[in-house]
């Protein structure tokens, strides 16, 4: 039986390097090689071990990082124990394979190096107002020492941030009208004189807010309409929860200066629309109100 957190790709890499270690080991490359089998023996190692006190969790980059170094040295110690064979045609090959390895790696991580641009955005949204909160890794408290220090020694600025940094350009809501088929819950919500930071979600009691769903912050008053882009995730854990409804959950956040986004001074209703992916909507104003 496959475990919780097992799966074919996992299992299939665990064999591959298995039979590996053994196919060097019978080619004696630990009398060739001493120092790079020494450090493929420490890899190992450090993955099983790592496997057995962080399962939850080894699919994580920090991780990820002992899985490229064993490919990179097998790959090292098979060149170096075929190298009076090799020619130019497996250059090439091998060459291709490489491209075509990171080609595909950043295609698959392409979504979450745009997800996790736009939380660290957030972040030093916030940051810049001395909320730290965001700003998770090593912690907000280690984080917020690090970044004073860099600013008054001059290494460091925290970025500024303009309107146009969130705003969706390519969508036009004013010929949209409202819906009623969606409501809103706030996790958080702050709105001050110096900023504004908000996350909850939305849900759909009609028709469920898939995967290809993007949620946009609308900010309206009685002479200008503002559309910007949100962080968005699936909420997997309520859909989890709620298998038996049709209502999928999807999540939203977004933290704007007020001083430095270059909006006119007014009062703003907020309101959010939800692009569906499949060319249906949602649209839906808040109670709440911004002042700019």
């Amino acid at each position: 039986q496959i475990p919780q957190y097992g799966n074919a790709v996992s299992i299939i890499s665990g064999v591959i390097i298995i039979v590996l270690l053994v196919f060097i080991t019978i080619k004696k490359y630990y009398a060739a090689n001493p120092a790079m089998f020494g450090f493929i023996l420490f890899l190992i190692l450090t993955i099983f071990t790592s496997s057995l006190a962080r399962v939850d969790v080894g699919f994580l980059s920090r991780y990820n990082i002992f899985a490229t170094l064993l490919i990179i040295c097998f790959s090292i110690s098979i060149i170096g124990i075929y190298s009076q064979k090799i020619n130019r045609s497996h250059i090439l090959i091998f060459t291709l394979l490489s491209l075509g390895f990171n080609l595909y790696s950043f295609k698959y991580n392409i979504d979450d190096m745009k997800k996790m641009k736009e939380i660290l955005t957030e972040g030093a949204v916030l940051a810049n107002v001395g909320d730290y909160s965001l700003l998770v890794y090593p912690d907000s408290a280690s984080v917020k020492t690090l970044v004073l220090a860099g600013i008054q020694n001059n290494i460091y600025k925290l970025p500024d941030f303009s309107l146009k940094t969130f705003a969706a350009n390519d969508i036009n809501i004013n010929s949209k009208t409202v819906t009623s088929d969606v409501s809103n819950t706030y996790n958080n919500f702050v709105n001050n004189d110096r900023y504004v930071y908000m996350n909850g979600w939305v849900n759909s009691d009609k028709k469920p807010i898939g995967k290809n769903s993007k949620i946009y912050a609308v900010f309206r008053s009685d002479k200008n309409l503002h559309v910007l882009n949100t962080t968005t995730m699936r909420r997997k854990e309520l859909n989890e929860k709620n298998k038996q409804s049709i209502t999928d959950n999807t999540s939203y956040s977004l933290a704007l200066i007020k001083k430095d986004m270059g909006v006119a001074p007014g009062v703003y209703d907020l309101g959010f629309y939800i692009e569906r992916g499949d060319g249906t909507y949602s649209y839906i104003y808040t109670d709440e109100e911004i002042n700019f």
